[in-house]
């Protein structure tokens, strides 16, 4: 049992109090009582009024303890409910491994690089403003995921941390796409409401080998992970910034393509679309796609049974019972009142 409010449960306390204060008041009034009664039938009316004032204790006692379990929300069992989504959180993932630096896309604006890398922060940018009302967070992803920007509403903050997202920012080598996908599910916050998007820009060269099992696990945990894949299927040569180029151990170029097969088993793996970033309609796609996901959606949830109304129920009835005591002691007492009235007349 599990309880979503349980500092009501302090009320308890006041059970047995009650219940001590109910009889001590009842053994206070026994000795006038006592006197008031007819002496033929006063042994017969102190035993029920006995049963009934302490039945009357108990049952104030049980209100208290029943009112104060319905006040903490207890719950127990669960059920499948259909639940509509009440906003939507994206968490970016950014690839700033060095193969993002093969030039082979299309640049945004004349002169501007054509880095797989400046694509995807173009990218990101604009998504930023294609959700309205969603909030978002920043992971960069190369040897290992670290969380650049937390999830959140400030635009500016995550395009401040865009401008810093680069192979620089971390010194592990590699690429670990299943790290960053781990990274993206733990920014997002515990609201079971929220529909769930990781949005994951890449060229698919992933050199760990868990990204598929990171997918699964996002899929297992409600999220969908939103692919866009970056770079040609022709390989491409990495550049290092001085006019030179990635070289393997005899002194070629390391040339590299997107890896299409990797992005497309990942979105295969994790119920999300793929999209090809040189498609012009790709961002419109998405947008379609993520909207699905934010207000107005609906998901078939496991939720805790919540037990409140059955120990209100309850409560009512002790209620019902105490007051019912009530009456029947004021009903008697007047009859054994007028019975002494009545036998002390005279003849």
């Amino acid at each position: 049992m599990s309880f979503e409010h349980p500092l009501y449960l302090c009320m308890l306390l006041l059970a047995p109090l009650d219940l001590a204060l109910a009889l001590r008041r009842e053994a206070k009034r026994r000795p006038s009582l006592l006197a008031l009664l007819p002496p033929l039938r006063r042994k017969d009316l102190m035993r029920r009024r006995l049963v009934v004032t302490r039945l009357s204790a108990i049952a104030g006692a049980l209100f208290i303890i029943a009112a104060s379990i319905s006040l903490a929300g207890p719950a127990w069992g669960t059920r499948s409910e259909l639940v509509q989504r009440e906003g939507l959180e994206i968490a970016i993932v950014l690839d700033v491994s060095r193969s993002m630096l093969a030039e082979d896309m299309t640049p945004a604006a004349p002169g501007a690089s054509a880095s797989r890398l400046a694509a995807a922060l173009s990218f990101a940018r604009l998504a930023l403003t294609s959700a309205p009302g969603a909030t978002f967070s920043l992971v960069a992803v190369k040897g290992e995921g670290v969380l650049l920007v937390p999830m959140s509403d400030d635009l500016d903050a995550l395009n401040s941390g865009l401008d810093w997202a680069g192979p620089g920012l971390m010194t592990k080598s590699g690429t670990d796409i299943g790290s960053g996908i781990e990274t993206a599910l733990g920014s997002f916050s515990p609201l079971a409401d929220r529909g769930k998007v990781i949005l994951l820009l890449s060229d698919g060269g992933d050199l760990a080998g868990n990204a598929r099992a990171a997918a699964l696990d996002a899929r297992q945990q409600g999220a969908r992970l939103f692919i866009v894949g970056f770079g040609g299927a022709v390989p491409a040569a990495i550049p290092l910034g001085d006019g030179t180029f990635v070289e393997d151990s005899r002194g070629g170029r390391v040339l590299v393509p997107q890896n299409l097969r990797e992005l497309k088993d990942l979105a295969l793996a994790s119920g999300g679309p793929y999209v090809d970033a040189s498609d012009s309609s790709a961002l419109s796609v998405l947008s379609q796609e993520i909207a699905k996901e934010g207000k107005g959606g609906y998901r078939l949830e496991e939720r805790s049974r919540n037990r409140g109304a059955l120990f209100a129920k309850l409560a009512l009835l002790a209620l019902i019972l105490k007051f019912g005591s009530s009456f029947f002691l004021n009903g008697r007492r007047a009859a054994s009142r007028f019975e002494g009235q009545a036998g002390g007349r005279p003849a």
